[in-house]
């Protein structure tokens, strides 16, 4: 199911408050997946995702653990 243009948002960002999907299929599905911006639950992922990237880089630039 390919979401209605109306819930894109500059055609970059998918909101719908309605569906309740979180994931789901880009308006090109081969392109891959996108959130959906009005579910509270992706922003989450986002900040879980920027936690995850910053302790990362912070943990691989330390050299006492080795």
């Amino acid at each position: 199911m390919i979401p209605e243009d109306s819930f894109w948002k500059w055609g970059l960002f998918y909101y719908n408050p309605k569906d309740s999907r979180v994931w789901l299929p880009k308006r090109i599905p081969w392109m891959g997946f996108t959130l959906n911006w009005a579910k509270p639950q992706a922003y989450a992922y986002v900040f879980a995702l920027l936690v995850w990237l910053g302790l990362s880089f912070l943990l691989a630039n330390r050299q006492d653990l080795f």
